[in-house]
């Protein structure tokens, strides 16, 4: 996965914006990526989903836990909010 732009909130998981396309570390097999105003969120084919944004530490992909072994058919990002639908 890479990621560029502005980068406003961390949403692109590296530090300072960019016009350079940057990978984002750490993740692998993604097979669903979505983002909010303020986060960005992943899904990997080994069932692992991880989110990022400016209160993630040093904006690193943080996994969320409670759908770890969840097979993530869809996801979607708002302002304030994150949509996760799993089978």
């Amino acid at each position: 996965m890479w990621t560029w732009g502005d980068n406003h909130y961390g949403r692109c998981e590296h530090a300072g914006p960019s016009n350079i396309p940057r990978r984002v570390a750490g993740l692998s097999r993604i097979n669903h990526i979505g983002c909010g105003s303020e986060h960005t969120m992943a899904a990997t084919e080994d069932r692992k989903v991880f989110t990022w944004s400016r209160s993630s530490f040093n904006f690193d992909p943080q996994e969320v836990v409670e759908l770890r072994g969840q097979k993530v058919l869809a996801l979607a990002g708002g302002s304030a909010r994150s949509v996760w639908l799993v089978k």
